[in-house]
């Protein structure tokens, strides 16, 4: 059976576990990734990408650093085509390298500017996995969802998923906070979607105060508090976090930690003179 048609093969890791040395490739067919953010941010996310068609979707991951959604869903998708794109030239490498391992032949990667970068036909989807807000923290979030626009066919979806404004979270006072991007209010993303000429079919708080917690409770094991008993006792408690969070039903109002975004690029958009982004703006992706 190969690896992409495992079942119950659903978290990150799975599908490209062949990559690692035993016993951790063993590992990782079963459990996938341990990293907890990476779990939690696939957990989000996949179901959204797994909805589509199984055959003849063109995606461009934005801003793929080494390359971990490119391969997995690669992996996962062999009648896609998925584009890597990123400007650190060394992250490239290592995603090049553990492509040829897989022998993913519908992957390529790269480097690049977001702004630079043309790509004939469009995607159909661009995905943009905790990136966006670099720009959108500098000024530069007008240029990036023109960009975004352009890069996708008519009716092509835009996948999103990027940090609510530090304001709006809901951390927890007695645990220490990661560094935060005081980006992105649902009123930024209505109005970034509005002036690219996108409309939103999905905008969804995810990760509430449990998946917060997640968070901040990972640093009590990283860096230098790190301890292995620490850190073991704590991965435990993550997990079951996360996966509680997961479970939970949020309204409209309730605070979250990040945004999903689902936008599709009307038809016509194209056609329009989307003023360009200048290059520099572009940079952090």
């Amino acid at each position: 059976m190969s690896r992409t048609s495992a079942p119950g093969a659903a978290m990150v890791g799975q599908a490209t576990a062949a990559m690692e040395r035993a016993p951790r490739r063993w590992l990782q067919r079963v459990w996938g990734l341990p990293y907890i953010h990476a779990r939690q941010d696939w957990s989000v996310v996949w179901p959204a990408l797994a909805a589509m068609p199984r055959e003849g979707i063109r995606l461009l991951d934005a801003g793929c650093g080494r390359g971990r959604w490119a391969l997995e869903l690669a992996a996962r998708r062999p009648g896609w085509q998925v584009i890597g794109l990123d400007r650190d030239a060394a992250a490239l490498r290592l995603a090049e390298s553990a492509r040829r391992k897989l022998s993913l032949h519908n992957l390529s990667f790269v480097q690049g500017n977001f702004a630079d970068f043309r790509s004939l036909p469009a995607f159909d989807v661009v995905l943009s996995i905790c990136s966006a807000q670099y720009l959108a923290g500098a000024g530069g979030g007008d240029a990036l969802f023109d960009c975004f626009a352009k890069a996708l066919r008519p009716d092509g979806r835009l996948v999103l998923y990027g940090p609510r404004a530090a304001s709006e979270a809901p951390w927890l006072p007695f645990l220490p906070r990661p560094t935060w991007h005081d980006v992105f209010t649902a009123a930024q993303l209505r109005a970034l979607c509005i002036s690219s000429g996108l409309t939103i079919d999905r905008l969804d708080g995810q990760l509430g105060r449990a998946g917060t917690m997640v968070k901040q409770i990972d640093i009590l094991a990283s860096g230098r508090w790190r301890r292995a008993a620490l850190a073991a006792g704590l991965y435990g408690v993550e997990c079951a976090l996360a996966a509680w969070d997961r479970r939970g039903r949020r309204g409209p109002g309730d605070a979250t930690l990040m945004w999903l975004l689902l936008a599709q690029r009307r038809s016509g958009a194209a056609d329009r003179n989307l003023h360009a982004a200048p290059a520099a703006l572009m940079e952090a992706v």
